[in-house]
């Protein structure tokens, strides 16, 4: 337990640099199809605690990109400046993160999610929101009724964890 927090306060740590603006301009990647790249901002935040125990906090946020769907893809988080700060590459049975000059691998991408951030993030529903369709994932709450402004939020609740996601897109460049 305390590896894990610390390995995803390490990759939240080097990821904050990214929490100023994405001064990166440039097109969808030459074939990509527009429902399956998506950019802009996120942040998650993870607040875990049991009755009469102190609260831990782990807070995420970052410009990104992301192409692909649930089976196969790539995501990237963005430094202030525009350049890569990590990349996660994902197919249906491996999932890798590369930060820092370093590469771990992971069975898949709910399992890269989970050993990093502490969150357990319903990756099928969430190509669904990107979309705009609000796709009924138990324990979670999302609401996509902004997602015409680019604006998407998604809580869970548990006993032991509240877990916040939110994302800002840019549009998408003309065609």
């Amino acid at each position: 337990m305390l590896r894990r927090l610390c390995t995803a306060c390490c990759l939240v740590a080097a990821l904050l640099l990214c929490a100023c603006v994405n001064l990166r301009d440039h097109d969808t990647p030459t074939g990509a199809v527009a429902r399956d790249y998506w950019q802009g901002r996120l942040a998650v935040r993870t607040r875990a605690g049991v009755a009469g125990t102190p609260e831990s906090r782990q807070d995420f946020s970052a410009a990104f990109e992301l192409q692909g769907s649930p089976e196969q893809g790539e995501l990237t988080f963005f430094t202030p400046l525009g350049s890569a700060a990590a990349r996660i590459r994902w197919t249906a049975t491996e999932a890798e993160l590369q930060s820092q000059g370093q590469t771990r691998r992971f069975g898949d991408l709910q399992h890269l999610f989970s050993q990093t951030t502490g969150a357990t993030l319903p990756i099928d529903a969430l190509f669904q929101w990107l979309r705009g369709q609000a796709h009924d994932t138990a324990g979670w709450q999302v609401d996509v009724s902004h997602h015409a402004e680019g604006k998407i939020s998604a809580v869970q609740e548990t006993p032991e964890t509240v877990t916040e996601l939110r994302l800002l897109l840019d549009p998408l460049p003309a065609q």
